[in-house]
């Protein structure tokens, strides 16, 4: 529960930083990931979608990066479990669902495009 409470706490703290940002904000992390290898990993686009999350703008957050709500119910359930079996399933499908999405969202192939963030 202390961890759920922690998530909540700096989940509301990046909340309130997004939400102040103007439209126009340059200077926003950049994925090294992405710079680097060119490979979109699952968090390319997050901070695009939370801040248009944060902006009532739906279509947009979920078309800048498609796990972003998932991965709150997925957090929200690993703070609940308390089964150890039940917890280690959830966190590998989560996992799995994660890493599929990479392989996904990397294909070059236009019926993927969906995958990728603006």
């Amino acid at each position: 529960m202390k961890t759920l409470i922690l998530l909540v706490c700096g989940g509301l703290c990046v909340c309130v930083a997004l939400s102040l940002l103007p439209e126009t904000a340059q200077g926003l992390p950049e994925c090294h990931i992405h710079r680097y290898t060119g490979i979109l990993c699952p968090g390319c686009g997050t901070t695009r979608a939370l801040r248009a999350m944060l902006h009532g703008e739906w279509l947009l957050s979920l078309r800048s990066n498609l796990l972003v709500l998932p991965a709150f119910a997925w957090l929200a359930a690993l703070c609940c479990i308390s089964n150890s079996r039940l917890h280690h399933r959830v966190l590998w499908w989560g996992i799995g669902v994660s890493l599929l999405y990479t392989v996904l969202r990397n294909i070059p192939l236009e019926a993927l495009d969906v995958l990728r963030p603006l």
